[in-house]
């Protein structure tokens, strides 16, 4: 599979390897693929029999079989894909696709798993003398993903920023507590002045000199390609339990607009639900309480448009906090089910829908904060987190500049 810029999308096409290595072309844009292989009719036809993990070697085989080995693709499919996705029935119209069920409990363990056993993989294979430095902005979940996914790793450091004040002290836990190779860096800016800092340090020539540098947010395409199956897990369990997957509604939570575009890309390979919704919060001078989703300036979006086409329509819905809690408490009364911020706004964003599957892409647990101020009662801690619980947390504190960050990598990271 080639992968060109959206900026120039004429110019020479670049592999996988070379776009997850560089995953910000040098023309500022970000790597979309030049062509989007259609799956068999006979696949469709026995999907529903496939597991999680089945379906992901398929469609991770279809993408990536001209450029690297089949074993070596199922390799990383098996040690990735290591959890279950279920679809949880509220009734026979609202269900819940629950993504949450990895090591921290969101959606981000499905694309952390991957992006970082294929890294360790090609680094085992084609091994370099210069470190691998991973950067990312956070306001909570991708980072305690990646964090998981990457601590301890050889040669290989990850660099988390995220802003001051977001973060809970279990949040930061997860990210702050896990060894040298992860770094966690606490800045005075909102999300989309981390993700600005991140671009620009991606594009420094001089740490590109010493290190091996990429992204962990979902501008890379390595965190893209392992959430295509997502949505194929989706038709697949409708389609087990003899509904008809053509007819439904699928409920995005968008906040870089890495899962829209992998559902677009899904739809590219034959996928055809029948409506696909993003779902954001509006921006009412309020803090949301579905962190996620609250960006400005999705660094996504522009590949989600280029790479959507007439028939494919995605529509932004934009959620309040009104909104939001009213789902959740309805949702637990009506249901006994206990939806996370992201969750509820995708199930309000889907009200009324014939058949609709929301996304949960959180357990309530990672909102901790949101979830009592809303419920009036407090979430109790799973398993996963307990480990985090009284932890000894060491965020690094800098100013919101490229020079702080950049002096920062170069005297840590050797």
């Amino acid at each position: 599979m080639r992968f060109v810029s959206t900026r120039t999308p004429h110019a020479p096409s670049v592999s996988f390897l070379e776009a997850v290595r560089d995953c910000l072309p040098s023309d500022g844009g970000v790597y979309m693929p030049v062509d989007i292989p259609r799956l068999p009719s006979a696949f469709f036809g026995n999907m529903s029999l496939m597991s999680f993990r089945e379906l992901g070697y398929i469609i991770m085989t279809t993408l990536l079989g001209n450029e690297f080995e089949h074993s070596f693709i199922k390799n990383i499919v098996d040690s990735a894909f290591t959890f279950p996705v279920p679809l949880h029935v509220l009734d026979s119209r609202n269900m819940v696709a629950e993504l949450f069920h990895g090591p921290t409990l969101s959606c981000k363990d499905i694309s952390s798993a991957f992006m970082a056993s294929f890294l360790k993989k090609i680094r085992a294979v084609r091994p370099s003398s210069r470190p691998l430095v991973i950067l990312m902005a956070s306001t909570g979940s991708t980072g305690a993903a990646m964090a998981s996914a990457f601590a301890g790793f050889k040669d290989t450091h990850l660099i988390i920023t995220y802003p001051r004040g977001v973060l809970n002290t279990l949040e930061r836990a997860q990210i702050a507590s896990l060894g040298p190779s992860v770094h966690a860096i606490e800045v005075a800016a909102d999300i989309d002045g981390c993700k600005d800092l991140v671009r620009h340090l991606l594009e420094d020539e001089d740490l590109k000199d010493s290190f091996i540098l990429t992204s962990a947010n979902s501008l890379n395409v390595a965190r893209i390609l392992p959430q295509i199956p997502i949505f194929f897990n989706i038709a697949a369990r409708l389609t087990e339990r003899d509904m008809d997957y053509t007819k439904t509604t699928v409920s995005i939570p968008a906040g870089n607009f890495g899962l829209a575009t992998a559902a677009v890309m899904a739809r590219r390979m034959g996928l055809r639900f029948n409506n696909l919704i993003a779902v954001r919060a509006a921006h009412d001078n309020s803090q949301s309480y579905a962190r996620a989703i609250t960006q400005k300036k999705p660094s996504g979006l522009n590949r989600l448009n280029l790479l959507a086409s007439p028939d494919i329509e995605l529509p932004e819905v934009f959620i309040t906090n009104r909104m939001i809690a009213d789902t959740i408490n309805s949702t637990m009364d009506r249901y006994a089910y206990l939806p996370d911020p992201h969750t509820a706004a995708a199930l309000h964003a889907g009200a009324g829908a014939p058949l609709l599957v929301a996304l949960g892409t959180a357990h309530p647990a990672r909102s901790l904060d949101a979830m009592t101020a809303i419920t009036g009662r407090p979430v109790e801690l799973p398993l996963q987190f307990h480990p985090f619980v009284g932890a000894r947390s060491l965020p690094v504190r800098l100013a919101p500049t490229v020079p702080a960050l950049k002096r920062y990598i170069t005297q840590h990271i050797k």
